[in-house]
Order: C-alpha cells, then sequence, then structure tokens
C-alpha cells in the first residue's frame, strides 16, 4: 500500500454510519489488512466489474450467429444508396462508383 504522504497519491473523504463501518473494520481485521487498504481493493474490484460490464458485450450463440451474418452477407444496396453512390462518382467524391454496386461492398466517403 502507498504511503499517504507519498507525492501522486489523492484523498478520498467518506461519510457512514456505524453500523457500516464496524462492518467493513471487522471484514478488513480478517483479511489482516488495514482499513484503508480493504476499501481501496473492494474499490477496486467493484470499478473494475463494471467498467467490464460496460465495456465488453457479450452475445447469446444465437445473436452471434446473427451478427456474423449481417456482417459478412449484407443486404443488396437500396436504390436510394445505388442514386447515391451514382451521384457521388459524378461529382468526383468517389473515385470509381461502379465497385459499390456488387454486394458486400463498402466505401469511405471523406
Amino acid at each position: 500500500m502507498t504511503n499517504p504522504t507519498t507525492p501522486g497519491t489523492e484523498r478520498i473523504n467518506l461519510r457512514l454510519n456505524v453500523d457500516a463501518k464496524r462492518k467493513i473494520q471487522h471484514a478488513a481485521a480478517l483479511e489482516r489488512r488495514t482499513l484503508t487498504a480493504h476499501i481501496v481493493e473492494s474499490a477496486l474490484l467493484s470499478a473494475d466489474r463494471t467498467l467490464l460490464d460496460h465495456e465488453r458485450m457479450v452475445l447469446s450463440s444465437r445473436d452471434a450467429e446473427a451478427l456474423f451474418e449481417a456482417l459478412t452477407s449484407p443486404p443488396e444496396p437500396g436504390e436510394a444508396r445505388t442514386e447515391a453512390m451514382r451521384t457521388l462518382g459524378r461529382a468526383g467524391k468517389v473515385s470509381s462508383a461502379d465497385h459499390l454496386f456488387r454486394r458486400g461492398s463498402t466505401a469511405r466517403l471523406d
């Protein structure tokens, strides 16, 4: 554990009721850690779980297959996209718009 007077550390103050403090102190004592070490470790574990929950997507097998299918077999371009690509091609915004009309094609329009 870092010394609280070490440069680069920060302080967090919190208020809690007597029962909550006693419970946390008891848990820290059982693990033979200081109250501060116990609170910091518990908070970091909770933060890691929260971050993982919000940064990771878990798909069922069915959903994973549907996503894979959508990415590997996109639908044919609709009339609006086809016309937009022709217009962009004529305007010189896309060097060659013909390749955009093939199934599964993608383009960057910078």
